[in-house]
């Protein structure tokens, strides 16, 4: 076995709690964990293969001072209780520590939700290793009773879902996170007010100013012209005229009388064309 399957167990013992999950897991999934238990009446032992095989995993998951220590130790149930006895009051000491950092949990301390995830499942393991593992009741008050206090509303709704298990909870905390992460994005990309306003008047905008008056007037000659090719009715150049002038609001009386009485000579007209 070259490649270590899991971490080995330290000297001082601080991990036994997890090791010896790890070590049962891996004996039973070779059919090989009765090699660690009391014999039973009625049941065959198993052979020298399969014991050494058990024995070989736990002295090659072990540390090396304590390899040495348990060098002549051939019996691999007594090699386990040996160790099982020694660290057992690990339990005593992990128990303390996880408590401690239960209660001082609290999910407005992390970045992400993932984060307060990944502490709540290693501490709850390290409270399982100790009978001690919260329930998914626990684990939904402590996540929703430590949210923060401009939270009330948000918490109030969570709360009115009744989630029964912790994961759901999660779940949905983690959408969430999700979509406030998209909206932050999708805000920086594009800020308030940084786009252009719709051109509503843009009609007026391009509409000519009264100080270009001059500037219209000078193109009475063109439209005129233009529609004496057309027609020779002064009738169809006076309105022309008329339609010219008022763009400008310069259409009064006094304009007016001047236009008729330039349309009415005949002469007028061969000029202005």
């Amino acid at each position: 076995m070259t490649v270590k399957e899991f971490d080995l167990l330290t000297l001082d013992g601080h991990n036994y709690p997890t090791w010896a999950v790890d070590v049962k897991v891996s004996l039973v999934s070779r059919g090989l964990y009765r090699a660690v238990l009391p014999p039973e009446e009625g049941v065959a032992p198993l052979d020298d293969q399969h014991v050494y095989t058990a024995l070989y995993l736990i002295r090659s998951h072990i540390h090396p001072d304590l390899k040495a220590e348990y060098l002549l130790e051939e019996n691999p149930q007594n090699l386990w209780n040996s160790l099982k006895q020694r660290y057992e009051q690990q339990k005593a000491l992990v128990l303390p520590v996880a408590n401690y950092e239960w209660t001082q949990l609290r999910l407005p301390d992390f970045k992400t939700v993932s984060d307060y995830n990944y502490v709540v499942h290693r501490i709850c393991s390290k409270l399982q290793s100790c009978e001690k593992e919260p329930t998914d009741a626990d684990k939904i008050e402590k996540t929703l009773s430590t949210k923060l206090s401009f939270e009330r509303i948000v918490q109030q709704q969570y709360r009115e879902r009744h989630f029964q298990v912790y994961s759901e909870l999660i779940q949905t905390l983690l959408e969430a996170e999700k979509h406030s992460e998209l909206m932050l994005w999708n805000n920086q990309q594009c800020p308030i007010g940084s786009a252009p306003l719709p051109e509503v008047h843009a009609y007026t905008q391009n509409k000519p100013k009264s100080n270009d008056r001059s500037e219209i007037i000078k193109e009475i000659p063109r439209r005129v012209k233009t529609n004496a090719y057309a027609t020779r009715n002064p009738k169809i150049v006076f309105s022309t005229i008329v339609r010219t002038f008022s763009k400008v609001g310069m259409i009064n009386l006094c304009v007016k009388s001047v236009v008729v009485i330039a349309i009415l000579q005949i002469n007028v007209i061969p000029q202005v064309i």
